[in-house]
């Protein structure tokens, strides 16, 4: 019998998720060390399978959440179930919003670009913070968009270059912009119109930090 699966990722579908026997990726199951590696291989290995522990192993390249195909059509995510978001290396899932990531790497042991993995539920959670879900809010702080430093899992500061970007970029939106990216990030909407316009902005951040990137590395 196939599990139960849901429109949107929400606390409701997480705590289904979360009472489930979910198996874990191994490094394995993307790595591999020849006959004469020695022990420093046995260490990366073991590292590696630290690290993606971390994530869930998927059954047929399907959504966890929403059992939608992520599979991609173009290679790097393109036409496929999952989408970029706004922290370096993250996304989530293109229907019903669970988060994945793209990008991973375990230091000193380099980074492996473009494998779309499902973070595992037991890592996941809601925010407890008071936040204005229903309705939005200028002066709530829950419905400004915020970054999350991929490496840390913790919010960038708010005297961050990264956040003084999204700061900037924010007061130059109009409340209609304001009130469709609290429709998609805080009440998950899924409607085209709304996905589209949220993602406008999102590129605009990406694009804001890009050149904060390419400026850093030209100094």
């Amino acid at each position: 019998m196939s599990a139960e699966v849901f429109e949107t990722f929400d606390r409701a579908s997480l705590a289904a998720l979360q009472a489930r026997e979910i198996p874990r990726v191994r490094a394995v199951d993307y790595l591999a060390k020849n006959d004469e590696d020695d022990a420093e291989a046995d260490t990366a290995l073991a590292r590696w399978d630290a690290y993606f522990s971390q994530f869930a192993k998927l059954t047929d390249a399907r959504c966890l959440c929403c059992g939608t195909s992520l599979r991609c059509r173009l290679r790097l995510g393109v036409f496929g179930g999952f989408t970029w978001g706004l922290a370096h290396g993250e996304g989530h899932c293109s229907t019903c919003g669970y988060p994945m990531r793209g990008h991973h790497s375990v230091e000193d042991l380099g980074t492996i670009c473009n494998l779309f993995l499902a973070h595992h539920p037991s890592t996941l959670s809601f925010p407890v913070a008071t936040m204005a879900v229903k309705r939005f809010d200028d002066e709530c702080p829950g419905c400004r968009p915020a970054m999350i430093n991929g490496h840390t899992k913790q919010p960038y500061p708010d005297a961050s270059a990264e956040i003084t970007i999204v700061n900037r970029l924010w007061a130059e939106t109009m409340s209609a912009e304001r009130e469709v990216w609290h429709r998609v990030t805080c009440q998950n909407s899924r409607s085209i119109v709304d996905v589209q316009l949220a993602q406008r902005f999102a590129d605009r951040v990406q694009v804001g930090l890009l050149a904060v990137s390419l400026k850093e590395r030209s100094c």
